[in-house]
């Protein structure tokens, strides 16, 4: 499933009262690390398409969404689990390679809360 573009007046529809957790990249269109990260964000979401649903929002659209959810700068990614609240914010090192490095460490981030929300679904239903 490709990385769906999100506008922040449908954020409450897609992210929050989705059943499946969302990861969700805040960018800026002139951010040269932004556009460095979509391949590798791309690609991360046709591997865990079956985990995870993917969504960017361009921070310009919506500054006031934007600093609800920005402590530092662009790119960010934030986990969220059914819920306004973020599980996690993640800002992306500057990588030299990020096709390397960055690639790697993203998805090493993915599999682990793909891990830790399986094992919380099921002591769940437990």
């Amino acid at each position: 499933m490709p990385v769906r573009k999100l506008n922040p007046k449908d954020f409450n529809q897609y992210v929050v009262k989705s059943i499946m957790p969302s990861v969700v990249k805040l960018y800026d269109r002139d951010c040269p690390l932004c556009r460095g990260l979509n391949t590798i964000f791309s690609d991360l979401a046709d591997k865990y398409a079956a985990d995870f649903n993917f969504y960017k929002i361009n921070i310009q659209d919506d500054m006031d969404f934007s600093e609800r959810y920005m402590d530092g700068g662009v790119p960010t990614i934030i986990l969220f689990l059914s819920s306004e609240v973020p599980i996690l914010i993640e800002y992306p090192a500057e990588p030299d390679d990020y096709s390397g490095y960055g690639r790697m460490y993203l998805d090493n981030w993915l599999k682990h809360f793909k891990i830790s929300i399986e094992a919380l679904i099921n002591k769940e239903r437990r």
